[in-house]
């Protein structure tokens, strides 16, 4: 099948990343895709060094090229990927409206964010119809549960690889937001543990890593004992891959960022020992500026007895993981249905 993915760069790498990540999920399972995206410096940090002949990649620099791009758009497509609205009328580039009348009525499919809360499982597949055009298109919500669409897991075998060492000293991989109690980590990590970052300009005693390809950042992930995440991307994967990991939400103005962040802790620790959990959520807490830098600090070491506990229930949430729904599959599943 072809299929047509579309990009928009609001902020950061998590839209960049979640939508290449797709696009060479549905190459490797063998359909042709066209990747439209208006931030090529941004994706040329997470992109492989060499791309499946069935991915082309095309700059949307200018609304010119839009245009270039709609005039050469001959081939039939199956469906229409829209990743987080990013085709939007807040786009001056990418137009929606001349691509859809170009392309006529076919499966045009608004993938949204991720979220643990419940109710985008009432939300997954409904349709928008928009009442100007009667243009019709069908949200898809990954998610956690079998009601969602489901996580992007193509490429990684059915069970978590094992956690080996190997390295003598104990390694954080943080990748984080600039409001991130970063040196406080530091302070409460001293003599204990190397920190390697990433996208991090610091003059503070730690590893400074430049971006990998997206296809070698779950092997980068496996090499540390913890992983402190941001965004989406690097917060799935470090689930998938059975890492204790501490995540750091998006913060957004209207504060819906701390209802998102304790909706995937209560899932995620739905099944672990309460004391362990309390320890581990101070630490969240603390990471997502929601408690005092000393009480962080001190739960950060806190924790530290219990790693092995708690390792072994990532390995078990990875597994739990890595049965369920697979977004790939499903996006492939509802480009079938249109015929």
């Amino acid at each position: 099948m072809r299929f047509l993915i579309i990009c928009r760069v609001i902020d950061h790498y998590g839209d960049a990343g979640f939508s290449l990540r797709l696009a060479l999920s549905l190459c490797q399972r063998g359909h042709i895709v066209n990747f439209l995206i208006d931030n090529f410096s941004t994706l040329k940090k997470i992109r492989p060094k060499s791309l499946p002949p069935s991915l082309t990649v095309t700059h949307i620099h200018s609304r010119d090229a839009f245009m270039n791009f709609c005039e050469t758009l001959n081939q039939p497509l199956h469906a229409v990927i829209e990743c987080f609205g990013s085709s939007s009328s807040c786009n001056s580039n990418i137009s929606n409206d001349q691509l859809q009348h170009k392309l006529g009525q076919i499966h045009w499919l608004i993938i949204e964010y991720l979220t643990a809360e419940t109710w985008n499982e009432q939300f997954h597949l409904k349709p928008s119809i928009n009442p100007q055009t009667g243009y019709q298109s069908l949200y898809v919500y990954p998610g956690f549960s079998s009601r969602t669409g489901g996580l992007i897991y193509q490429d990684l075998p059915h069970t978590p690889i094992p956690k080996t060492k190997h390295h003598k000293t104990n390694q954080i991989f943080v990748f984080c937001y600039p409001s991130s109690p970063l040196e406080a980590l530091i302070r409460a990590s001293t003599n204990q543990f190397e920190i390697h970052t990433v996208g991090l300009q610091s003059n503070q005693p730690i590893v400074n890593l430049e971006f990998c390809p997206i296809n070698e950042f779950d092997h980068r992930l496996r090499d540390y004992d913890w992983c402190f995440v941001r965004g989406e991307d690097s917060f799935v994967r470090a689930q998938l891959n059975g890492i204790p990991f501490v995540w750091q939400v998006y913060k957004t103005a209207d504060q819906a960022h701390r209802i998102k962040l304790h909706a995937f802790f209560n899932l995620f620790t739905e099944h672990m020992d309460n004391d362990l959990r309390e320890k581990l959520k101070l630490v969240w807490l603390g990471w997502n500026e929601q408690t005092t830098e000393d009480i962080f600090m001190n739960a950060w070491i806190d924790i530290q007895s219990d790693y092995d506990r708690l390792l072994t229930y990532c390995q078990n949430w990875a597994s739990t993981l890595l049965r369920g729904k697979e977004l790939t599959q499903t996006v492939e599943f509802l480009a079938l249905q249109t015929g």
